[in-house]
């Protein structure tokens, strides 16, 4: 990026055509003083450096969506860089407000479609053990999310972390060594949930 400057990166690494495209960034490629990360590279880039990359990669219409990874919170013993944020369209990033960064390690969220429900998993008092399932809602898109609330009915005493909730928001898929799995490292579970019938739409896990 700082050789060749943005312009060209972004040329380089954006698809031909109409051809749809992810963006995956890991976050190893930030400077150790910007993130706890798992392998820290010396002179990383910055947030602002970072945010000018993606910016034009995922405001084009062909971006079909952008994954951020990742975190080690063995490396963050105090639980200080374990932090939720966001960005509306590439711009600066923002602390989100509430209860999803009210306590303990906050993780790899997921946003319902009308982006009044987050879900993440924590490593925070009261939970069962590892990290586990959580959820937080609002009432419009303007307000900080309400106290973060535990899936006590999907979370175990062992890991259980990256929710992932769907399009309609009637299925969560999230990663978890709990009994059950077929090996040792975190295997993919999934949970559909029920919608009511009548009065106001709520979805039950």
């Amino acid at each position: 990026v700082r050789s060749r400057g943005l312009d060209a990166t972004v040329a380089e690494v954006t698809p031909p055509g109409d051809r749809r495209y992810w963006v995956f960034t890991d976050v190893d490629v930030l400077d150790p003083g910007e993130l706890t990360v798992d392998a820290p590279q010396p002179d990383g880039l910055s947030w602002g450096e970072l945010g000018g990359l993606l910016r034009p990669l995922v405001t084009d219409p062909r971006c079909l969506g952008l994954t951020l990874a990742c975190y080690n919170p063995d490396l963050d013993s105090d639980g200080s860089g374990a932090r939720i944020f966001v960005s509306v369209n590439g711009g600066p990033a923002t602390l989100v407000s509430g209860g999803p960064n009210s306590a303990g390690d906050n993780n790899h969220p997921s946003v319902s479609h009308d982006g009044l429900t987050i879900y993440f998993d924590s490593l925070r008092p009261g939970g069962l053990g590892g990290p586990g399932l959580y959820f937080a809602k609002r009432d419009n898109t303007g307000e900080p999310f309400g106290p973060a609330v535990p899936l006590t009915a999907l979370s175990s005493a062992a890991f259980d972390g990256r929710p992932f909730i769907n399009w309609d928001g009637g299925e969560l898929l999230f990663s978890s060594n709990r009994a059950g799995s077929e090996s040792p490292a975190p295997d993919i579970w999934r949970t559909v949930r029920k919608r009511s019938r009548g009065g106001p739409k709520v979805i039950y896990f």
